[in-house]
């Protein structure tokens, strides 16, 4: 308690216990299986389009991007640019066809197009897949709380997965969406900090964070080459992000889930634009 201060205790509980009583206050809303999974597809296309970009921007990405990024420079950014073709495509192709069958998931579809078992071995793919990957979602902000308040990593753990397990088993996907929303502006306000505070403090300021960077070769151009040996080429990132864009959004159920909850498909389409 001393080391992180009472203001600070006092606004991690405020916040948790926000989110917790968001989930409760949504889910008072929720009539019908329509509601609680799809938010009876009324849900804000910009609260929507906000939570896709929280999902993907987990704790790995905000802790793990800066470190990956310093160890090469401006070539590491270079896969982030295949999203856009990736909107274009699943825009005119994918997400028309899915959100005209009226499926609440994709493994609904599955078991229509190809039967039961494919429902069920997809379904198992997706939950050991995605289980694993929020064990380590999960740990780095545990590893972080830990850090600044001085509980376990086993604690932290624990207290950041009840919580998002409450506020979405009584709120349903609106408590996802929306809490995402705040989620995403918190981490907005991070990264603002992060810049900001560096530059104001660092002797020389920005001049001197740019020399450095030059000095290091953080700054170096993209790489255009075919060459198949070429880590962080510019056509490598576009295939990769392309490919990886395509499944997350599509293929998983999270994204799946946050197309179809939209009430009419230009504003799906004007989502993810």
């Amino acid at each position: 308690m001393d080391t992180f201060g009472v203001v600070n205790w006092i606004i991690l509980i405020v916040y948790m216990g926000g989110m917790v009583y968001l989930g409760v206050y949504l889910g008072k809303k929720n009539t019908s299986s329509d509601e609680y999974f799809l938010g009876g597809r009324n849900i804000a296309w910009w609260a929507i389009g906000i939570s896709v970009m929280a999902t993907q921007a987990s704790a790995v990405s905000f802790i793990g991007m800066p470190g990956w990024g310093y160890t090469g420079g401006l070539d590491r950014i270079a896969y982030t640019f295949a999203i856009p073709i990736s909107m274009a495509v699943l825009m005119i192709t994918v997400v028309p066809f899915f959100y005209n069958t009226k499926v609440v998931s994709i493994y609904e579809y599955f078991e229509r197009r190809f039967g039961k078992k494919s429902r069920v071995i997809s379904a198992f793919m997706f939950l050991v897949s995605r289980g694993l990957q929020t064990g380590v979602v999960l740990y780095a902000p545990a590893l972080a709380l830990s850090i600044i308040t001085g509980l376990s990593s086993n604690m932290a753990i624990a207290l950041m997965g009840i919580i998002a397990i409450v506020y979405t088993l009584f709120g349903g996907i609106s408590a996802v969406v929306y809490s995402d929303v705040i989620q995403m502006f918190i981490i907005w306000i991070g990264v603002v900090l992060a810049i900001i505070i560096p530059v104001t403090t660092v002797d020389g300021g920005m001049a001197q964070i740019i020399q450095t960077g030059i000095n290091q070769d953080f700054f170096q151009s993209f790489s255009f080459s075919f060459d198949l040996s070429e880590s962080y080429s510019f056509w490598g990132g576009y295939l990769e992000q392309d490919s990886y864009g395509l499944l997350t959004l599509v293929q998983t159920k999270v994204k799946f889930k946050e197309f179809l909850q939209q009430s009419l498909l230009r504003k799906v389409k004007y989502r993810l634009h």
